[in-house]
């Protein structure tokens, strides 16, 4: 992660530089956000378009499209994707940009396959992307590993599971780790014994060398790890599975893949649950140790004067234990009702499709998928249920945000009950979020936009040197 952050940072340095940035350059930046951050990809593609189409250069403009349509069906816009994809004549191309167009294509009908929300589209899509790969693996090379990677893709979609097994362990064989596509074939190996019971072993391999190669090309778009982790959760391995659950889920919350995002919900819901069982256990040992420790006390009681002291220092040290296991009861307690918002909705969306397509209305329920309104909806719940747990943990949150500012400078709460952004800004950086790519996902903000907010509030602080270390002590006095 850090070597391709660097090699970011390098990028728009280089592009910082030049007096025009140019289409190449902003491409260059685009492709090295991928699997890394979708929306930032977006956003450079779409710079490296415009200016290829100002600069009149065809054949550029077209691959920056190409890459472009790739990305969309990542955040679920799988129409607009092969739309984009459409405005293109293959023919116009020369041997690279048909390998590209016939590739972006038929992934992109690949990934609708999977996650498309119409399941009556799916044998379409199939057939589609059967016909692109089909093309696509005409124009390979014979012998090339890239053809029998396609030939084995189409295999699978075609049914024909042993003939795709055995043209993916060749190319799988000649692969090196390093190699962008070899996190992609493990995977594909992987589900090829994902549903056959006596084929455990295999299927927990592959995963395996997916998920590492992915973690080692910081690829936060593919959702081996969160596989692996839900399988060793159902072999009873929990401590495992929580390691790779927690960090397949913030992988994906990084790379904004909300395609992808909806896979994490329902297993983490039976593991936010499996964990508030463990940390009521956790709690009734403290609360038998706390017991002991009281008996301990009493039965030093004839010390009277020294007896004191320990009681009175015992006190104090017992009042900040329930402090503590009272907050972290308040994390667990909001953590879990934010889940339960997102399985709310996922059911809710489950139900409504249900009955729009009973009734034949496709048209409608396209409509509404498309406006965003739904994920509005969605978002709109979230701010809300946020907001409620940062007034519960943070009960005087408005006061110790003050507390820091300067007195002309004091901030208010816009409705009873609710948040500012900026105000969201600080709670989540209190809560540890304090990457602003990050807030940006989790905000619904573009990244200049919460640039602007934190430098405001930095300029608001009555300490800019200790602003930071201000907002990770608040409420820590209380």
């Amino acid at each position: 992660m850090s070597q391709r952050l660097a090699r970011i940072d390098s990028l728009k340095s280089e592009l910082a530089a030049e007096a025009s940035p140019s289409a190449e350059k902003l491409s260059k930046i685009a492709g090295a956000y991928n699997g890394l951050n979708v929306d930032s990809a977006l956003f450079y593609y779409n710079q490296a378009w415009r200016k290829a189409e100002a600069d009149g250069n065809l054949k550029l403009r077209n691959l920056i499209l190409i890459n472009y349509a790739e990305q969309l069906p990542k955040i679920a816009l799988f129409s607009e994707a092969i739309a984009t994809l459409d405005s293109i004549c293959p023919d116009s191309l020369d041997l690279a940009g048909k390998k590209m167009f016939y590739s972006a294509r038929s992934h992109i009908y690949i990934d609708a396959i999977r996650y498309h929300p119409l399941a009556f589209r799916k044998e379409d899509n199939t057939a589609r992307a059967i016909a692109d790969l089909d093309t696509l693996g005409v124009l390979f090379n014979e012998k090339s590993l890239a053809k029998r990677l396609t030939q084995a893709q189409s295999h699978f979609l075609k049914g024909q599971e042993t003939m795709a097994l055995g043209e993916l362990n060749e190319v799988f064989d000649n692969l090196s780790p390093n190699d962008p596509t070899y996190a992609i074939i493990a995977g594909m190996l992987a589900s090829f014994y994902s549903d056959k019971p006596d084929k455990t072993d295999e299927y927990l391999y592959y995963l395996t060398i997916s998920a590492t190669a992915d973690a080692l090309n910081a690829n936060g778009e593919e959702a081996s790890l969160m596989l692996l982790g839900s399988e060793l959760f159902r072999m009873g391995d929990t401590d495992q599975a929580f390691e790779y659950l927690t960090a397949s889920s913030e992988a994906l919350k990084e790379s904004g893949a909300r395609m992808l995002i909806s896979e994490i919900a329902p297993p983490m819901s039976v593991f936010a649950e499996t964990m508030r069982t463990r940390e009521e256990s956790h709690n009734l040992w403290i609360i038998i140790l706390s017991v002991i420790m009281i008996a301990v006390a009493a039965a030093s009681g004839w010390l009277i004067w020294h007896g004191r002291r320990v009681s009175s220092s015992r006190a104090a040290a017992n009042q900040k234990l329930t402090a503590s296991v009272s907050m972290r009861d308040q994390y667990i307690s909001q953590l879990l009702e934010i889940c339960s918002v997102y399985v709310e909705g996922l059911e809710d969306f489950n139900r409504l499709v249900g009955r729009k397509l009973k009734a034949n209305q496709i048209q409608d329920l396209l409509k509404m998928i498309e406006s965003g309104k739904m994920m509005q909806d969605q978002t709109e719940r979230f701010f809300e249920v946020f907001d409620t747990a940062v007034f519960n943990i943070f009960p005087n949150f408005l006061g110790d945000v003050n507390a820091f500012l300067l007195p002309d400078k004091q901030m208010a709460i816009p409705e009873p009950g609710k948040l500012s952004p900026e105000l969201r800004i600080v709670a989540f950086m209190r809560l540890g979020v304090t990457d602003s790519n990050r807030l940006s996902k989790f905000l619904g903000l573009s990244l200049n936009t919460v640039y602007t907010y934190r430098n405001r509030l930095k300029g608001r602080a009555s300490e800019r040197d200790k602003f930071e270390e201000n907002i990770q002590n608040l409420g820590k006095n209380a």
